[in-house]
């Protein structure tokens, strides 16, 4: 039998915290329900003396009576652990996942995880119970990107016979294969932004678009009338169309598989998103040709900039992120003056937005430039 403090159902938070406070709680039992407003909670030996002695809680009640052990929740990596053990318990077990991305029943492992020649022959069953372990059915492990022009995943499969994925974002479905199309959750704060824009009725043109990282928000949660998305890999404008459908917002984009610099539009647009890192330089004139003469429009162009070699303080480098922004407003000035030449324009940058860090003193940051036709050259 447990020594036990009978307490109410709104107490109980109190009470235990109050018991653990004061090393009067046995841990080492469950918390349990004794009736429908009534929880038990197993208290040491000193503590009954102490409470019998009338120093008892408010609105408790000592008793006894038998309370089960509590239970020890193990972390996921514990549980693969020793499941993995359980098969291989001579085998030395580095290379274990501590973290992993989920997208529904799959999970893509880092690349570092079950690295070494003992876990290249593993069955099957070893795959079948670290899936089980995480609620998953199917487990993939990253490789490196390609060094190739549409860095190309090289994610395999080690359970499962697809690597097809629904992955909800900010209330948008993207679709897409792990092991032919990436995934960056590190830009969810600007797809969330893209999301919030206020073009109502406008054509937006959406330059190095992907599987619709920006395309697919835009659709989904503003009243722009019509999306140009443009990528170069078919692998990634497939991913686009499932995307549009799961979304069901498929009649309001054209996509464009094709080089952004051969990109030739029968329209003008009123906004360009340019979401190419380390550079999106490339898509610049394209974006320029595009905007509309008679009205002007907005561009959000991606890009890293460096803080290298100065302090680390936030206002320093916010200062070199307004730098680099005003460098390029000046240069699509240029841009716009060279495509639209019977038209003199302004540029103004109106926003700079740091989206994450790249690498070491350096971050990926968005710029939002305005641009607009001031007169027309005789």
């Amino acid at each position: 039998m447990t020594d036990v403090l009978l307490v109410s159902r709104r107490l109980v938070k109190a009470t235990r915290d109050y018991l653990k406070e004061k090393g009067f709680l046995d841990a080492s039992k469950e918390v349990m329900p004794v009736s429908r407003d009534e929880y038990a909670i197993a208290i040491t030996t000193d503590a009954k003396e102490i409470f019998c002695n009338g120093d008892i809680p408010e609105g408790c009640v000592i008793s006894n009576m038998m309370l089960p052990l509590a239970t020890t929740k193990m972390s996921p990596h514990q549980l693969i652990y020793n499941a993995v053990a359980s098969l291989l318990p001579q085998q030395p077990l580095e290379g274990l996942p501590r973290h992993w991305i989920k997208h529904g029943d799959l999970v893509v492992f880092p690349s570092s995880s079950f690295s070494g020649p003992h876990w290249e022959n593993v069955g099957n069953e070893l795959w079948k119970r670290v899936a089980g372990c995480l609620g998953a059915r199917r487990l993939a492990i990253e490789g490196h990107v390609s060094n190739d022009d549409y860095r190309t995943p090289t994610c395999c499969l080690l359970l499962g016979d697809t690597g097809l994925v629904e992955h909800v974002d900010n209330k948008v479905r993207y679709v897409f294969n792990v092991t032919k199309n990436m995934f960056c959750h590190g830009n969810i704060t600007e797809k969330i932004r893209m999301s919030q824009l206020s073009c109502n009725d406008e054509t937006v043109l959406d330059l190095f678009a992907g599987i619709g990282y920006f395309t697919l928000p835009l659709l989904v949660h503003t009243t722009v009338r019509r999306v140009h998305s443009c990528d170069w890999s078919h692998d990634a404008i497939d991913a686009l169309h499932k995307g549009l459908v799961a979304n069901h917002v498929v009649g309001r984009c054209i996509t464009h598989c094709m080089d952004c610099r051969e990109l030739q539009l029968s329209e003008q647009v009123d906004r360009v998103i340019l979401g190419l890192i380390p550079s999106s330089r490339c898509g610049y004139q394209t974006a320029c040709r595009h905007i509309n003469t008679s009205t002007g429009g907005w561009l959000h162009i991606h890009g890293t900039v460096s803080s290298k070699g100065i302090a680390m303080e936030t206002v320093t480098k916010k200062r070199c992120w307004d730098d680099w922004g005003r460098e390029v407003c000046e240069e699509i000035k240029q841009l716009l003056h060279e495509a639209h030449n019977q038209i003199c324009w302004t540029t103004t940058l109106s926003h700079v937005e740091h989206v994450k860090s790249y690498a070491p003193h350096i971050d990926h940051v968005v710029v939002d430039i305005v641009c607009r036709p001031c007169c027309h050259r005789n």
